[in-house]
């Protein structure tokens, strides 16, 4: 008999290593996918990539782009039954900067900072910069001009909470946790959510992501939110799996973060300049093996195609080469003090392989290591000199780039913190007036190819496969930089 659409189960697999699964904690992309069925923000994108109310009903903007001030819809509620008002939705906020953070910076810092008196927040534990003159109005007030607040807050380390204890969170999305455990999330619906859950329940696994490729051979899933940029094998069966992929916002980067922490081999801007210039001139061919070229573009810029700061080719290899002069040194210090390079995919020791061709002396994990791992090196530790990540990210607005690189960006760690980018992120966040973008994202550029927090390799869309024969996709077209099981329903 075949099953109604109330006792539908749907199951995505995920790469592993979502970290802390609560709004204030977020610090993935995964977890982002997993919080957005359960938590829910102000504002949020819909399919195709356009702003829209969610638990604020609309709001309004003053003309220098500094106060937001937002009308809720009060009649949301929570899983537990109670009804959103402005108070919770600022104890939220508050709430998230008094958490452990699970990366360097608490998530929610790179919005929250720029409140006006937020320098007073550590002695009173209050956001005055955020004021709520009605249950269902909230203003949020910040120093400067911030073109990209309503984009920030469409993330879900910014969905508003109830916590109970600090250790059980409600929120108001169409979900709510039912287990979950590290490599494993059920959920249920929320019985008093505005918006329908579109399963009876949903399974959320976690592979690693030198595995995914057999998780789609075993057919372990509805859905499979894809990863690493691979090939995929033989039995990848096109009649009954689709391939989506995003039209538009990029959101998944490739990259080679470099330890530039005082007393390390990289605190050198020329030492970081020498393995730019190898890695980007000398090594980078190696990976064209394993990526999936069809949807992958190398790229040497953060900044990407036709956007404001974007540089030249030529000037790009000028920048580049210069690291070149440096390479002798660099080569010698290594033999005095080995780099680590920790990778977190088998087929990445082909780019260490081929540093090493070029005289080296590398030390390297011979196995994956677990995201899980990867993130508390770079977040905690810091015991690195260069790193293989894989990051995400929107890129609608360079102003994207300040979650990775900025100072108080949710995604960063004080190895890859540089001064100079530091300085032209604020700079280009604050102005309102795009026509002037150009020339201080391209002093971004140019900051982030002579300082070289992290070296970038290659950007894709975001994508995904789902099993035509028991689900399908709300919409024929897809330009979201947001995923959840939302954009699903089941086959009639």
């Amino acid at each position: 008999m075949k099953k109604s659409l109330d006792d539908k189960v749907v199951t995505l697999v995920v790469p592993a290593g979502w970290g802390p699964l609560t709004p204030p904690q977020q610090s993935t992309y995964i977890a982002a996918v997993i919080l957005g069925n359960v938590f829910q923000s102000l504002v949020e994108y819909d399919m195709h990539g356009n702003l829209r109310p969610q638990l604020a009903v609309s709001w309004t903007v003053s003309p220098d782009l500094s106060i937001y001030t937002f009308t809720l819809d009060i009649n949301r509620r929570f899983s537990n039954g109670q009804r959103v008002t402005s108070s919770i939705v600022k104890n939220a906020f508050e709430g998230a900067l008094k958490v452990d953070a699970a990366s360097a910076n608490k998530s929610s810092l790179d919005v929250l900072y720029q409140l006006e008196e937020f320098e007073l927040f550590a002695k009173t534990g209050v956001l005055s910069g955020i004021e709520t003159p009605s249950e269902k109005t909230l203003i949020m007030k910040f120093k400067k001009p911030y073109r990209q607040a309503l984009s920030f807050l469409t993330g879900s380390r910014y969905g508003i909470y109830i916590s109970a204890n600090n250790d059980q969170y409600y929120g108001t999305g169409p979900y709510q946790f039912e287990t979950f455990s590290e490599n494993e999330v059920r959920l249920k619906p929320n019985p008093y959510s505005s918006e329908k859950a579109p399963f009876s329940h949903a399974r959320i696994i976690g592979v690693a992501e030198w595995e995914f490729e057999d998780a789609v051979c075993q057919k372990l899933a509805d859905v499979y939110w894809i990863g690493r940029a691979s090939r995929f094998r033989q039995c990848y069966d096109e009649d009954s799996l689709k391939m989506v992929f995003s039209s538009g916002a990029v959101t998944s980067h490739l990259v080679i973060e470099v330890n530039g922490n005082a007393g390390e081999l990289f605190s050198s801007s020329k030492m970081r300049q020498a393995i730019q210039y190898l890695v980007m001139k000398k090594a980078k061919n190696v990976l064209h093996d394993y990526l999936d070229l069809k949807r992958v573009t190398f790229d040497d810029q953060f900044i990407m195609p036709l956007q404001p700061g974007r540089l030249n080719q030529q000037e790009v290899d000028l920048l580049i080469e210069k690291g070149s002069k440096w390479v002798p040194e660099l080569i010698q210090q290594s033999k005095q003090k080995p780099i680590r390079f920790w990778i977190q995919d088998e087929k990445d020791l082909a780019l260490v392989n081929r540093l090493k061709e070029e005289g080296l002396s590398i030390v390297s994990n011979e196995k994956p290591m677990p995201k899980s791992q990867a993130m508390k090196i770079f977040y905690k530790t810091q015991e690195y000199d260069l790193l293989v990540a894989h990051i995400g990210f929107g890129m609608k607005d360079p102003d994207d780039l300040y979650h990775f690189l900025g100072k108080y960006g949710a995604i960063t760690s004080p190895s890859i913190g540089r001064n100079l980018v530091w300085d032209a992120l604020e700079e280009g966040r604050s102005i309102p007036d795009l026509s002037v973008f150009d020339a201080p994202y391209q002093k971004l550029s140019r900051a982030i190819l002579t300082e070289v927090p992290a070296i970038h390799i290659s950007y894709t869309r975001t994508g995904f496969l789902y099993n035509a024969h028991n689900i399908e996709l709300k919409s024929s077209s897809l330009n979201s930089i947001r995923f959840n099981l939302s954009f699903f329903k089941p086959t009639n």
